[in-house]
């Protein structure tokens, strides 16, 4: 309910001109004038405001936690001794079982209609995993790799429960026009502090692990834990629309799969899926490589973590402006023949500042690929729809992840030569780059755009997007991204 406490609003102020409707209002008393209503709507407009600006620093605190502790869990899990099967599987099994509550998700989104007491009870479950990963290994370290699977299942369960509800909830919030822009800012302020926590992780990690690496491991995850609490409080001060949704809007998965010839939406599910599931076959060893085969220290390994951290917070914002201009299909037609090239760049050398290079670009092309799927779900779902939509989207790309890095795990433990390669590993860099190709080859033709936007060449563009814009972006964006965490704790303050 927003406003004064003679009026109840049966559409959210911020819906009227998106949806095209009028202002519905219930009068309770005879007494209020018309005059009262502009009031009445600015008072719901700076709420709305309000929110958007709690929902960066929610960025920030989820960004804390994840450069912190999600980006350190396989190098614990390696240090407890995990086998590249086991690391395999701690990407795929949590990730499968996060899917599968996905589906679960939307059912609860659309039947408790209550999307911000999910997302708060799912992010306070999140933060209390910290504790028995950390704790239980120590206790029992014959079954440590096991408690570390457990805790970081339950942790991607809980992640993936907000998915739905908080997908729904920000599509009603942030108007359709500028949704590339405020994500992009928003994913810019999270990329910066992704890339603080990650420095500070690794040279924290680095320094005690001369002294003692449990320690090290420690204030990591109590840190995520702190953070996490953060982005809680946060989230807690957020407005949360009227969810409206009828059962006429409600379909099975069964009959979203059925629908899939025919919808374009669904086409482009696919795709981003079976993307995931090449990149994933991956994806779980690079940092086995690094750490393991090339014998890194945790400092190395945060510098190389950290390159794709930082391009992808400093073009953020340019990706999201871009999409909004030329349309998000255009963007994932090229940053889709990018992706496959990052892990080839991986064959042909082990020096840190090459690795590095390669890292910033692997930052500024899934920069632009991941912020563009996320605005074309929000471009191509009604919002009545949008929860179940996300969930469905997020189950198959879960299932992907789970299947590419469980094949991942397998082709590395039969492999018995390295070829021509310095690892084995290496091997698996080459059949996920190759794959990657041939899925966006193949699927690329077969969604389309669903917005008007401004015509423009692919190729053309290509050319414009990836080496005359950047260089001018990159010069501003570093100090626009630390303003921008200044503002918001200024705002906070107040």
């Amino acid at each position: 309910m927003i406003g004064l406490s003679n009026y109840i609003y049966t559409t959210p102020p911020h819906q009227f001109k998106k949806r095209g409707c009028s202002m519905q209002i219930k009068k309770r008393g005879s007494d209020v004038k018309k005059r009262n209503e502009p009031v009445d709507e600015a008072k719901a407009k700076e709420r709305i405001r309000r929110s958007l600006r709690y929902s960066i620093l929610d960025a920030a605190g989820f960004s804390a936690a994840s450069g912190f502790g999600d980006n350190y869990v396989s190098p614990f899990a390696i240090f407890l001794g995990a086998t590249n099967m086991q690391i395999g599987l701690l990407r795929s099994v949590p990730r499968l079982l996060g899917a599968l509550f996905q589906l679960l998700a939307a059912e609860i989104t659309d039947r408790l209609k209550k999307r911000k007491r999910i997302i708060l009870t799912a992010v306070l479950i999140q933060a209390l995993c910290w504790l028995p990963m950390l704790l239980l290994p120590l206790l029992f370290p014959r079954l440590s790799f096991y408690f570390v699977l457990m805790f970081f299942s339950l942790y991607v369960i809980a992640l993936e429960l907000t998915g739905p509800a908080w997908n729904s909830m920000m599509g009603d919030l942030v108007p359709a026009n500028k949704r590339g822009r405020f994500f992009g800012y928003r994913n810019r302020v999270a990329g910066i502090i992704t890339l603080a926590s990650l420095v500070i992780a690794g040279l924290t990690l680095n320094y005690f692990s001369r002294v003692n690496t449990w320690v090290g491991f420690s204030i990591l995850f109590a840190v995520a834990l702190l953070a996490k609490i953060f982005s809680l409080t946060m989230l807690s001060r957020m407005y949360e629309p009227e969810y409206v949704v009828s059962r006429e809007h409600c379909f099975s998965f069964l009959d979203f799969i059925r629908r899939a010839r025919r919808s374009n939406f669904a086409v482009f599910v696919l795709y981003v899926g079976l993307i995931n599931l090449t990149t994933q076959i991956a994806g779980p060893f690079f940092n086995v490589f690094m750490l393991r085969e090339l014998n890194f220290s945790y400092a190395r390994f945060m510098t190389i973590s950290a390159a794709s951290a930082f391009t992808s917070f400093a073009l953020m914002y340019y990706w999201g402006r871009q999409g909004d201009v030329f349309g998000t299909k255009k963007i994932i037609t090229i940053t889709g023949l990018l992706i496959p090239i990052v892990p080839i760049f991986w064959l042909f050398s082990h020096n840190l500042a090459y690795l590095v290079l390669v890292n910033l670009f692997a930052g500024f092309v899934w920069a632009g690929f991941n912020i563009s799927a996320a605005n074309f779900i929000f471009d191509a779902v009604t919002p009545p729809k949008r929860a179940r939509c996300v969930a469905y989207y997020a189950f198959i790309i879960g299932v992907c992840v789970f299947l590419g890095a469980t094949l991942g795990g397998v082709i590395a433990g039969q492999l018995k030569t390295s070829w021509i390669f310095f690892s084995r590993l290496q091997v698996i860099f080459l059949v996920s780059g190759l794959l990657r190709l041939a899925v966006t080859l193949f699927f690329i033709g077969r969604f389309r755009e669903v917005r008007v936007v401004r015509e423009v060449k692919t190729s053309r563009l290509f050319w414009q997007l990836l080496f005359l814009n950047p260089a001018l972006e990159l010069r501003t964006s570093i100090a626009s991204g630390l303003s921008s965490v200044a503002k918001s704790s200024r705002r906070k303050r107040r």
